[in-house]
């Protein structure tokens, strides 16, 4: 049974407190339906400084101080300051297809979720586990 991912969007240039920024955008068992609400949005090089997306296992909240969710887990990080943010976009694009498609074999149950974060300074893209 395939596994159903959230796509959330939260923005931190607000005056709300994280949590309350957080925004569900939408599901995705299938590739198809990720493409489907893909077009619909901005692409990650589009958003603004302090806006991010997070691509999460539906049932997880993308709250990193949720240790009962998200246990003593890791976490891997492209940071590159120099990332073309058309990159960017694709990169995002290939890891939350890759976990639609179970790419990351064996190791795919141990990942919560992936996320893109704009900043001034950089673009990260990131798996949480």
């Amino acid at each position: 049974m395939p596994t159903t991912w959230v796509l959330w969007l939260s923005d931190c240039g607000g005056k709300e407190t994280w949590t309350e920024s957080l925004k569900q955008l939408g599901v995705a068992r299938t590739v198809k339906e990720f493409e489907d609400l893909y077009q619909q949005l901005p692409k990650p090089s589009e958003l603004v400084p302090g806006v991010d997306y997070e691509f999460f296992r539906d049932g997880l909240v993308p709250d990193w101080d949720r240790k009962d969710m998200h246990g003593d887990g890791g976490r891997w990080v492209m940071n590159d300051a120099n990332i073309q943010r058309r990159s960017l976009d694709e990169v995002w694009r290939c890891l939350c297809k890759a976990l639609l498609t179970g790419a990351f074999g064996k190791y795919e149950e141990f990942i919560c979720g992936v996320y893109v974060k704009i900043r001034k300074t950089a673009c990260k893209a990131t798996d949480r586990t």
